[in-house]
């Protein structure tokens, strides 16, 4: 029960994500392409998305992703034309980076959500929780994180009360740890 609701309720809160990663590059002159050059060809092609607001995602999101998946998905997000850039393109990138991060990034947090579900009640054990958990891609998009993003937000959730796991505390969480998808 619990990690059926809960994990929708990840995957509803990370399903934005793709469009705030879409404005991001490096910075860091690691990649060919930085933030500005990145939200310039964005705001080019979508003109509802400001420079400025695409420059704070940018930065916000190059704060917690891994660095080698923000500076690829910068670069893929440079090579597409507008056309793709508005019909969804920059998710294709980002769904398609999630295969370049070795699932085992996964097993501390999966663990973690999957005992404090075991200890709130959901009638799944741990390793059949962690199994299933594993055996979709749902979670896939969290490889994108640094460990020390997901760290902070499993640490969070096993702090939690069991009674809060139903309202909004999994987005605090989030939110506190940087994974902001207001």
């Amino acid at each position: 029960m619990f990690l059926k609701k809960n994990k929708i309720y990840l995957l509803a809160l990370l399903a934005p994500l793709a469009c705030f990663l879409a404005s991001c590059g490096s910075s860091d002159g690691g990649s060919t392409h930085s933030c500005a050059e990145v939200c310039a060809h964005i705001v080019e092609c979508d003109t509802s998305e400001t420079e400025a607001t695409c420059l704070a995602d940018c930065s916000s999101f190059e704060d917690i992703m891994r660095s080698d998946v923000f500076d690829a998905l910068g670069v893929c997000v440079m090579a597409a034309d507008c056309a793709v850039i508005m019909d969804g393109g920059p998710e294709a990138c980002m769904m398609g980076l999630t295969d370049a991060v070795d699932d085992s990034v996964l097993d501390s947090f999966i663990t973690s959500i999957c005992t404090k579900a075991t200890e709130c009640g959901d009638p799944t054990t741990v390793e059949d929780c962690e199994y299933q958990m594993k055996d979709t891609d749902d979670f896939d998009m969290f490889k994108l994180f640094k460990d020390s993003a997901l760290s902070c937000v499993s640490s969070c959730i096993t702090a939690l009360e069991c009674a809060s796991m139903a309202d909004d505390s999994i987005e605090n969480c989030m939110v506190g740890c940087g994974i902001d998808m207001s």
